[in-house]
């Protein structure tokens, strides 16, 4: 992993000029969640004397995601983590061969601080394995005279570590002994087991590891596969030749628990040792496991309504039933009592391409930054006004892609598509909002939370459920109160639109009519805000108080596609 980090990083031009090499924040990630790493972490946390480099690593993982970091620096890296030692060894930048051996050895010595003290054996001899492996490219490689790529260096160190074996040492005096197929070349047992006596395992699959043909080998007398194979065969028969109780384990092939067949060496022995030596009596047996106990698998997901959801649902209701949470339970039940209810939250990652959510985001902002000034200031937008923003969308629109994406910026790959997506679609309802009779357009309120107070009776008890949303913009267009929500996803008109008929069979059930909904809360709250203060929302629009010419309410939505 560590190879895998310093092979994605890509060099980017910075705004000073200067060319910095930069991390793919994956690769970074499966390197810092390392089960060494992760050790090393624990036994960091555990040192009381470097208290400011406690819960380090996850701090530095969480940082890029807060960031949105999809490339990061090495210095960045090396800065949030107070510059550890660790943090230096593995992102310290690799010019050359030199710098890879010694970034290899310094993290040898960090990990070997780890499990020198522990009982983690297997490690520590992998640990040990590896430090020969580096040690030996080491005394093979002068880097001064062989100017050897990270990825040249690489190929030869997976190599190495291709062909290395772990021994195991057992206790010589124990009264079971795991051994090697060589290391019993000169004892002799009564009890044997063999374990994944497989074909390709014993013997080994065929393996040309010489850099000269097979024709060339057997024309000049040198070993090939066919002798290692022969050697085996030798050592397997040489070790059964004196036992009395001989067992050979194999797996079955499954696709579950893997794949292949008995080994040839089993065949043998079955239909041609066992025929010709009265001696040997041969059982094929299978063993099965079964499953002692059994758990019922609910397919349904049931919630009971204890006393205590049925106060938070009362809670939810009296803060405020939003249009996107009566859809979402219409949608999903069980969704809702999890968001709203339970309080799950999703996993924060990084992001490196733009998601619908992102880009609604954007659109709404650029939107609502050009009309904020006539808000404030009670100004009517007139044709003027719009052509202004026409000439400074595209640079508003990258600005708001890097407030909303942070690390994934709108210059590379599929980010690049949708910044010209966003300005498409702007640039078309500014052209379309500038030739159309919408002007003098009055804007009344942005990103303003409606609500008004529903008596709901259950029961023998009276719950006041607020009925709140947020709309985007209100507006006064000539004599017509709009409630504006844009949408940048595709909408259709029958999704807008219900048959008086359907209103009480599907309007609260089916998930069609979601954004229909939506209107019609919208609706209700505005007529309940006329009714009781109308100055609140047209406090930019005292003509049509004064006159009360406000012949028409509309609850009209828009639709950016």
């Amino acid at each position: 992993m560590l190879f895998e980090v310093h092979l994605t990083g890509v060099t980017q031009l910075q705004s000073s000029g200067y060319k910095v090499y930069q991390y793919h924040h994956l690769s970074v990630s499966k390197l810092l969640t390392h089960p060494f790493i992760r050790r090393y972490e624990l036994y960091l946390n555990d040192q009381p004397e470097k208290t400011q480099y406690h819960g380090m690593i996850p701090q530095v993982l969480d940082k890029m995601v807060q960031e949105n970091k999809v490339l990061i620096t090495a210095q960045e890296l090396l800065e949030l983590s107070l510059h550890h030692p660790l943090f230096e060894t593995l992102f310290r930048s690799w010019r050359d061969c030199d710098d890879i051996i010694v970034a290899l050895y310094d993290l040898i010595e960090l990990l070997r601080q780890v499990y020198t003290h522990g009982r983690n054996s297997i490690e520590t001899e992998y640990l040990y394995i590896f430090y020969t492996l580096v040690k030996r490219l080491d005394t093979i490689f002068d880097c001064r005279e062989h100017k050897i790529s990270v990825r040249s260096f690489r190929k030869f160190l997976y190599e190495l570590i291709s062909q290395t074996r772990l021994p195991f040492s057992g206790e010589p005096i124990s009264d079971v002994q795991i051994m090697g197929m060589l290391e019993t070349r000169a004892l002799d047992f009564e009890n044997l087991i063999i374990l994944s006596v497989n074909e390709n395992v014993l013997p080994a699959p065929k393996r040309q590891e010489s850099l000269m043909p097979y024709d060339v080998l057997r024309e000049f007398g040198l070993p090939t596969y066919a002798e290692t194979e022969g050697t085996m065969a030798y050592n397997f028969y040489r070790l059964l030749q004196r036992a009395k109780h001989i067992n050979l384990l194999y797996v079955l092939p499954s696709d579950t628990y893997g794949s292949g067949e008995k080994s040839r060496f089993i065949l043998q022995l079955q239909n041609d040792l066992a025929l010709r030596n009265t001696n040997i009596t041969f059982r094929d047996l299978t063993a099965a496991v079964e499953q002692q106990e059994t758990r019922k698998y609910e397919e349904d997901i049931i919630i009971e309504k204890t006393p205590e959801i049925l106060a938070q649902l009362r809670q939810e209701l009296e803060r405020g039933l939003y249009p996107s949470h009566l859809n979402m339970y219409i949608n999903c039940s069980l969704q809702y009592y999890f968001t709203r209810i339970a309080k799950m939250q999703e996993i924060d990652e990084v992001e490196e391409q733009l998601g619908a959510d992102q880009f609604g985001t954007i659109v709404h902002q650029v939107l609502e930054d050009f009309f904020r000034p006539h808000e404030k200031s009670g100004e009517p937008v007139l044709a003027g006004h719009v052509e202004q923003m026409l000439l400074n969308l595209p640079d508003k629109v990258k600005q708001e892609f890097g407030k909303v994406t942070l690390g994934a910026k709108p210059e590379r790959g599929m980010n690049y598509l949708l910044y010209k997506v966003a300005v498409e679609v702007l640039q078309k309802y500014l052209h379309n909002l500038k030739t159309s009779d919408e002007l003098p357009l009055y804007i009344l309120r942005l990103e303003q939370t409606l609500a008004a107070v529903l008596p709901v009776a259950v029961g023998d008890e009276i719950i006041n459920v607020r009925i709140a949303g947020k709309a985007d913009r209100i507006d006064l267009s000539g004599h017509e109160l709009r409630v504006i929500d844009y949408k940048t996803g595709k909408v259709e008109q029958n999704q807008l639109r219900i048959k008086p008929e359907d209103v009480e069979l599907h309007f609260l059930t089916d998930v069609k009519y979601g954004k229909a909904r939506q209107l019609w809360l919208y609706e209700y709250v505005i007529k309940r805000m006329l009714e009781t203060s109308p100055e609140t929302l047209l406090h930019n629009a005292q003509h049509v108080l004064k006159c009360k010419a406000l012949t028409l309410l509309q609850a009209l939505f828009l639709f950016v596609t």
